[in-house]
């Protein structure tokens, strides 16, 4: 996610914690304490994450 972007969503009301980016191979919420990696380590987190995009991408 662009830095200009994430600001923006911070201002509406978003956390930043909950905050996701991502490219054309990669998944990116490198922050330090919630998530060290440019994958999802959390198990229950990435399972939310690949629900979402299998109910976008109708898979």
């Amino acid at each position: 996610m662009h830095v200009d972007e994430e600001q923006l969503l911070i201002e509406q009301g978003c956390v930043k914690e909950d905050l996701w980016g991502g490219g054309y191979d990669s998944i990116v919420n490198n922050k330090p304490g919630t998530n060290a990696s440019s994958d999802i380590l959390d198990p229950g987190i990435r399972k939310k994450f690949e629900d979402i995009v299998r109910k976008l991408l109708n898979i």
